[in-house]
């Protein structure tokens, strides 16, 4: 039967790793996979000690949440495939891993549960290169800031929560609500909705506010410039898919040609060999014949010299 274990301590890695160092800011990799056995189910303060670790390996595991690996700066890859991880809010600790590049959340309840959840990750870590044994493209980074300057993907209460215990923390995922008019963060909708309740007291059109319409303008023309960045990206990735088209077809070209080569020179190889087994049957009937010659002449010399005697 499994059995969890409900924190973990600094000497029960040691035990576990059997680890004799002196100090544990020497240690660069662990790694702690579950097994059938044992299961860790929380962290605790185990890992507090470990300031240089580079890699953590805590898959196939029952951890509920990732609170304790904050202390570990320098963290570059932290595998938590197969654990028990419900929701992103049990994540937002990863945000204070500044350097961390590799990360795999794959077989957690919060990947099925949270559909946004990789746009989330891909937003809040800066450095993160692969997620879930995927490589993270531009074009996701440039999707996770377009969705997170236009909504968020948590709901009200956790976005509190999360605005509350990390605002001082300028490489956190919900910096865009610092800032909205930087250019990697624009809500061009949300900002003119918010000019018409300013500018609108609900008793006169807004046709004639100069000052309204100057301040829309400037967010239109925003919205015009996002749109035909939009339009030029889709012409280079239709650019680009057009590219490997004519590249495919070159391939299919050259092993269409190289097909034809080899099956002319299979044709070429079996009328060969049916010309070589014609020469052989002639060479065995003449052979057959020359042997039967050789038998006549045999007979005929016996009788000569039986009659000689």
């Amino acid at each position: 039967m499994t059995s969890l274990l409900t924190t973990i301590t600094e000497p029960w890695i040691r035990d576990k790793l059997h680890l004799h160092h002196h100090c544990l800011a020497d240690v660069r990799s662990l790694s702690l996979p579950g097994s059938y056995k044992e299961k860790i189910r929380h962290l605790g303060i185990s890992l507090k000690n470990f300031v240089r670790l580079k890699t953590l390996n805590l898959s196939c595991n029952a951890l509920i949440s990732v609170e304790g690996v904050q202390h570990l700066k320098r963290l570059e890859r932290l595998n938590l495939y197969y654990n028990s991880i419900p929701s992103l809010q049990e994540v937002k600790v990863l945000c204070q891993l500044t350097a961390l590049r590799e990360l795999d959340l794959r077989l957690n309840p919060l990947a099925k549960t949270d559909p946004h959840y990789r746009l989330y990750l891909v937003h809040a870590l800066s450095n993160l290169r692969k997620l879930d044994d995927n490589p993270v493209r531009d074009s996701e980074r440039r999707a996770s800031i377009m969705h997170f300057s236009s909504d968020s993907v948590l709901g009200p209460q956790q976005t509190s929560s999360l605005e509350t215990d990390i605002t001082d923390q300028r490489y956190c995922t919900l910096q865009y609500y610092t800032d909205i008019t930087d250019p990697s963060y624009r809500k061009p909708m949300e900002m003119l909705l918010s000019l018409v309740d300013k500018h609108w007291t609900g008793e006169r059109p807004l046709h004639h506010d100069n000052n309204f319409l100057s301040q829309a303008v400037q967010i239109l023309a925003m919205m015009e410039q996002d749109i035909s960045s939009g339009e030029a990206e889709v012409r280079t990735l239709r650019g680009y898919v057009e590219e490997l088209k004519e590249q495919a077809e070159i391939r299919d070209q050259d092993q269409r040609t190289e097909t034809h080569r080899l099956t002319t020179q299979l044709e070429e190889a079996h009328i060969s060999v049916d010309s070589l087994n014609e020469q052989l049957r002639i060479l065995l009937e003449d052979n057959v014949s020359l042997q039967k010659q050789m038998i006549r002449l045999e007979k005929q010399d016996l009788n000569t010299e039986l009659c000689g005697e």
